[in-house]
Parts: structure tokens; sequence; C-alpha cells
């Protein structure tokens, strides 16, 4: 029978227990507890151990599902690595998520049965060359999934395999967190439906607020992967800039010159304070109607407010969108 396999790796869980466990002798087993019931509580039918549920086992700092459905798979995935951002604020370790699809055989072992396949190898492979707070995913997997529910980027071939791996991008709290310019970008921008190109915008923009001015690609491209984001090529990267009013890019064969344009200037500061101001607002109809519901004051002392919106928000347009695909 044809299945996706999932594995989510806890990574460097050995160096987090030792740095713990001189004052918490049980950390590295708490940890795995958390990892064991955020999972089980994301990835349907987790109740009951494969084939009349999900759960596979747990292996060493890691927890293995198998799922019919590659888009069930995937949406689980996302709904997970979305969740453990939070404990990871927390100072848990990160975990990395790897997905094939291929076939299960049922094998007799002492005690019971067991199920083998090609796919565990190709995990096993796989898993020794990806970095951690990812999705990982094979074209098998792509081939068989909702393509909309995340954009995917090539990560690494193994010929010897026939294996081709991909990243996922999606909805990750791991990535932007300066919510003004994604205000600037897609909501306050008048052709929000060009996403894709929204994107760059807003990943060149982030960096020019940073450094001012980018000058090398290879630049921004090590600025990029330390934060996990995706960017096109240089030659897509360098047309967007050009055709851009948020930026004066000067950009041939040999060299590049993009800053931030006085109408990008103009653009982020107005939507920033449009930000700033629709935020205070909604915080302040927030904490209305708690203490006019409470009738008491003390209900909103020691709220963060701010904070508490954010991630509702992001949780109900997030579930929206994985409704919606």
């Amino acid at each position: 029978m044809t299945n996706c396999v999932v594995k989510i790796d806890l990574v460097a869980s050995k160096a987090f227990a030792t740095q713990h466990e001189d004052n918490n002798p049980t950390v590295r087993a708490q940890v795995l507890k958390k990892l064991l019931d955020v999972s089980k509580n994301r990835f349907p039918a987790s109740d009951q151990v494969f084939p009349s549920g999900s759960f596979y086992k747990a292996e060493g700092d890691a927890v293995i599902f198998v799922i019919r459905h590659a888009s069930v798979a995937l949406r689980a995935c996302i709904e997970f690595m979305q969740e453990w951002y939070g404990f990871v604020k927390q100072n848990l370790p990160e975990c990395r998520i790897i997905i094939d699809r291929g076939t299960l055989d049922e094998v007799t072992v002492p005690g019971g049965s067991d199920f083998t396949g090609r796919v565990f190898e190709n995990i096993n492979v796989m898993e020794k060359e990806v970095d951690s707070g990812q999705i990982y995913l094979t074209q098998e997997v792509i081939n068989n999934c909702d393509s909309t529910m995340a954009n995917f980027v090539l990560y690494r071939r193994w010929k010897d395999r026939k294996l081709t791996l991909y990243k996922a991008d999606f909805l990750d709290p791991r990535t932007v967190e300066d919510s003004r310019l994604v205000h600037a970008l897609f909501v306050a921008h008048p052709q929000a439906e060009q996403a894709r190109e929204r994107v760059f915008e807003l990943f060149l923009s982030e960096y020019l607020l940073e450094k001012n001015k980018l000058k090398k690609y290879s630049d921004l491209k090590k600025w990029a992967d330390e934060r996990g984001y995706s960017l096109p090529p240089q030659t897509e990267l360098s047309r967007v800039a050009r055709s851009s009013k948020f930026f004066d890019a000067q950009v041939d064969e040999t060299s590049m010159s993009i800053t931030l344009s006085d109408q990008g200037q103009s653009a982020i500061q107005s939507a920033t304070q449009e930000y700033d101001e629709s935020k205070t607002s909604c915080i302040e109809t927030v904490r209305e109607a708690v203490v006019t519901e409470t009738r008491s004051g003390e209900a909103v002392k020691g709220c963060n407010f701010s904070t508490l919106i954010e991630e509702y928000l992001s949780a109900v347009f997030s579930e929206i969108r994985l409704m919606a695909n």
C-alpha cells in the first residue's frame, strides 16, 4: 500500500539535554513528551497506531506518522511547525520534517508485525543533509498533494536514488517578523494579487531597512539564508527591483546597486503609521470589550494584548487558508 511517511525530528536535542540536565535531569524526556503531544494533536487519527491510525512510532528523538493522503500530511506538518515555533521561542529545540511517499510492506517480526519500504531508507539518507526549522518533501509527495498549500523550492537531488527533495515555503512565523512591512507590501499595495513578487519586495525591503544598500547578491543570499527566506535567481530579483516603485536599482551583468527609493520610503512610513494607528485602535477596542464584559479593570491587568491579538489573528487566517485549500 502507498502512503506518506512523515518524520519529525528534534534538532540538537542531545546538546540541549546536556546543557540543561544538571538543573533538570528529566529535561530530555519532557521535551520528547512535548513533541509527541503537540504532533499527535495535529495529525488525524493519531490516537491509534498505524495501520488503524496514523501514529507509527516514536524513535529516538523523532516521531513518525504514516498518512495516506499527501495533502493531509502536508497540512498537518504546516500546522505542527506553526505551533512548535511557540515552543522554540521558549528555548526548546527546533524541529525539522521530511515527508516521502511510497509503498509499505508489512513484515512479521518477533512479537507482532512491522512495516518496511524504500521510503524509510530515503528519509534516513535525506535527513543528514537538511536544515532545522523546515519542512522537506520529495517530488512524489508534491505530485500527489494540493500544490496551493505552499510554494516548493528545489533543495537537492540524489541521482543514485532517483530522489528530488524540495523545501516547503508556507505561512511560517519563523520568517518575517516586521508586520508593518507586510502591511506596506501586501495590504496597502494596489497590486497585492501579484503575491510572489510582493514577497521578494518584502525580503529586499527588510534587507535595505537594515543595511541601506545592496551591492552584491551574495550578501542578500547569506542574509536570507540566515532567516530561512527563499530567494529567486539574481536575474529575477534584479527584474523585480528595477520594475518596483519601492527601489532605485542600477543593475547590470557586472555590478549591482539597490536602495529604497524616496517613494518606497514614503510608502513604508505611511503604511507604518496606518498600521500602528490600526493596531492601537484594535488593542483599545479589545481592552474595552473585556472590561465591559467582566465589569472589572482587573481583568486586563498584565495582559499583552498586542501579542495576544497578533497570534490569534495569525492562527485564524492560517486556518482559513488551510480550510480553503
